[in-house]
């Protein structure tokens, strides 16, 4: 696994051409290759984490995507190699595929940390605007047709495809040795194909920021769990229809916001306690567990407060 060195990620970004050249003269086999995949499963996942910190999702949410990243990343990195592979294909270039997955492999992390910086930016500058689309208060095709800042920062996104399609046209003349129009016409099919599919990402994704078409899509009780959950809003909570989600979705904004009335808004005793409890521990607040009635679960409740506060 040596010829898998961390400078070729940097490198790949800062001085692709020399990097290129090196890459391909380590001689990398389907190992190092799946090791850079891995890799890059982790940044991706990183940054989702990252997402949920700044965001309006929540670490829980956040740390569910990272999850899913890992697991899905590495088949979703070998589609894309694939992908850009038949384009290359193509256009006569034939063969070499290992030499060419291994210089690509190490290109994906251009839209990676490109995107996933993007995605910080977003959520940073854009932070209210986050939230109302989280909460289905404004749809992704309002947002970049009516700020200046979204549309700005959409439109980098093209940029960040742009410099990608450079670097794979730079593989693509130094591992098949072919003309660099040849090269340029590989590189810019894979360039519309990537602005095709952000095209179609945001219309599908709309679907899920505007509010009606969303709750149609979801179900009433889900879209109303899902916006409690993520503006930890209890009167959403009030208009869902089945008590089991209802007591559920009291129960998980009451541990977000730390809130033990909430809890008592929940119809079954047993969970209605047990919300208790785990307010009670978050809190280290002994008067909560005196709510609780029930003999063996009160008991529970001073264990857990006992526990955190640190008392013998």
């Amino acid at each position: 696994m040596k010829s898998v060195k961390l400078e070729y990620f940097s490198g790949i970004i800062l001085n692709p051409k020399e990097t290129i050249d090196k890459i391909l003269k380590e001689k990398c086999g389907w190992k190092d290759i799946l090791l850079v995949l891995i890799i890059l499963a982790l940044i991706n996942a990183g940054f989702r984490i990252l997402y949920a910190l700044i965001g309006p999702a929540g670490l829980e949410l956040g740390i569910f995507t990272a999850i899913l990243s890992v697991v899905f990343g590495v088949p979703l990195l070998l589609i894309h190699l694939g992908v850009f592979y038949i384009f290359t294909y193509l256009v006569g270039c034939r063969g070499k595929f290992k030499e060419f997955a291994s210089v690509v492999s190490f290109i994906l992390i251009i839209p990676i940390v490109g995107l996933g910086i993007l995605g910080i930016l977003m959520n940073t500058l854009l932070s209210e605007e986050m939230v109302a689309l989280a909460s289905g208060t404004m749809t992704l095709i309002s947002l970049y047709t009516t700020n200046p800042l979204a549309i700005i920062l959409y439109l980098t996104r093209f940029l960040i495809y742009a410099y990608l399609v450079y670097v794979i046209h730079l593989a693509i003349i130094n591992i098949y040795r072919i003309n660099k129009k040849k090269a340029l016409i590989a590189a810019s099919i894979v360039f519309a194909i990537m602005i095709l599919f952000s095209l179609l990402q945001i219309i599908f994704l709309n679907t899920f920021t505007d509010p009606t078409k969303l709750r149609s899509f979801m179900g009433e009780d889900n879209y109303y769990y899902t916006i409690a959950v993520t503006e930890k809003n209890v009167s959403m909570c009030d208009k869902i229809r089945s008590q089991f989600y209802k007591d559920s979705c009291y129960a998980l904004v009451a541990k977000t916001r730390e809130d033990h009335l909430i809890c008592e808004k929940i119809s079954e005793n047993g969970s209605k306690e047990m919300c208790y409890i785990m307010i009670a521990e978050a809190k280290k607040d002994y008067s909560i567990c005196d709510k609780i009635r029930n003999k063996d679960r009160k008991l529970r409740c001073y264990r857990r407060v006992k526990r955190v506060v640190g008392e013998n």
